[in-house]
């Protein structure tokens, strides 16, 4: 019997073949490293047949490339009073986001993993120095030195970032905070850009929302970052009763079909000040844990 180009194919790999792939332990991972050694030991005499292998090694590739990116940019947007740093203190379990009923959110935050707890400035080209690095102890230090630059240097800011090693939320996400997205043109234009590069957005708004500025923004979302997910969150439940808030979920999730893949009512406030209080905010851990994280 003629032997079958398959025959000549490398048998299974050894646990030790595995173990230098992000999420080696997966057999859905291990499948797509065996498919990858296979499409690179191949070659086709027709040119038809190569570039199709070349392409599928191109996506096997691309595919591992983007898993070694292990956290996932979740950016925070909506319009200036929604309460999204609440949102934000909320995943985090501290108040480490300023929260007041005047604006408070004037420059880009974005919190991620680190070594050690430090805030990074970093300056727009131009401005001197190009970024500024300081330590800090606990959020409310946070709170005064954003608050602070955002008053002194709001201009010159190209983004804050702040270090926060040891939180396990933050290993698998970076945290992005925006100013609103209807106050000013100038906000308009530093939030925009993160907004449609995001692997998600989590859009907040008020219990008024879905507004149509809410709306445009999302469709807009929508055209320019096809694969991104949104999820949208209604704040400020706990102005609602108990018995209305049901019939106030059902309302938002209709009126953002297709716009949203997901509709969540939460209370930030409530959820921060005893965690997994809020039923909402529950629900909307366990989507991103099921449905975004790896």
């Amino acid at each position: 019997m003629t032997p079958h180009w398959t025959d000549a194919l490398p048998s299974p790999h050894a646990e030790d073949d595995y173990a230098h792939l992000p999420f080696g332990d997966n057999v859905y991972v291990r499948r797509l490293a065996d498919a990858e050694r296979c499409l690179s030991d191949l070659h086709f005499s027709v040119p038809a047949v190569e570039a199709e292998r070349q392409a599928l090694l191109g996506r096997t590739s691309a595919i591992f490339s983007r898993m070694s990116e292990t956290q996932v940019s979740l950016v925070v947007a909506g319009s200036w009073n929604a309460g999204k740093s609440t949102v934000i203190n909320a995943f985090l379990g501290e108040r480490w986001m300023p929260m007041n009923v005047n604006r408070e959110t004037v420059t880009v935050n974005r919190i991620l993993a680190g070594g050690r707890r430090q805030l990074r400035v970093l300056f727009r080209p131009g401005h001197e120095p190009a970024h500024q690095t300081d330590d800090y102890g606990a959020a409310e230090d946070v709170h005064g030195k954003i608050q602070d630059l955002g008053e002194k240097h709001r201009d010159a800011i190209e983004r804050i970032d702040i270090h926060y090693p040891g939180h396990p939320f933050l290993t698998w996400v970076a945290l992005i905070d925006t100013p609103g997205l209807d106050f000013s043109v100038r906000d308009d234009a530093v939030s925009q850009p993160l907004v449609v590069e995001a692997d998600v957005l989590l859009w907040v708004m008020h219990l008024e929302g879905p507004r149509q500025q809410d709306l445009a923004s999302l469709h807009a979302f929508r055209q320019r970052n096809p694969h991104g997910r949104v999820i949208a969150v209604i704040n400020y439940a706990d102005l609602l009763e108990a018995e209305e808030r049901l019939e106030v979920w059902a309302d938002k999730r209709d009126r953002l079909t297709g716009v949203a893949d997901a509709v969540f009512l939460v209370s930030a406030l409530n959820d921060l000040a005893a965690r997994d209080s809020d039923a909402g905010f529950r629900q909307l851990r366990a989507y991103l844990n099921e449905q975004i994280l790896p």
